[in-house]
């Protein structure tokens, strides 16, 4: 139950930043060359994914993670 609660926050979550990004993106597109605005919602997304690494990484088990052998299918 707990699992499924954190998913569909996550899920909200993860719909009102997109929901947000748009209007935000417009704003900016304005001042900004679309090349640079690529960069910074890659650089954003990078930061995001990071940070939830961060959080996700001392609660994942060894044999969970990638290693060597697992370095030709990535």
């Amino acid at each position: 139950m707990k699992n499924k609660v954190a998913a569909i926050c996550y899920a909200f979550v993860a719909a009102l930043f997109y929901a947000v990004n748009v209007p935000c993106s417009k704003l900016l597109l304005e001042k900004v060359s679309p090349t640079f605005m690529a960069a910074f919602l890659y650089i954003g997304a990078g930061i995001g994914v990071g940070i939830m690494y961060l959080f996700h990484a001392r609660k994942e088990r060894p044999e969970e993670k990638l290693n060597r052998k697992d370095m030709p299918y990535t």
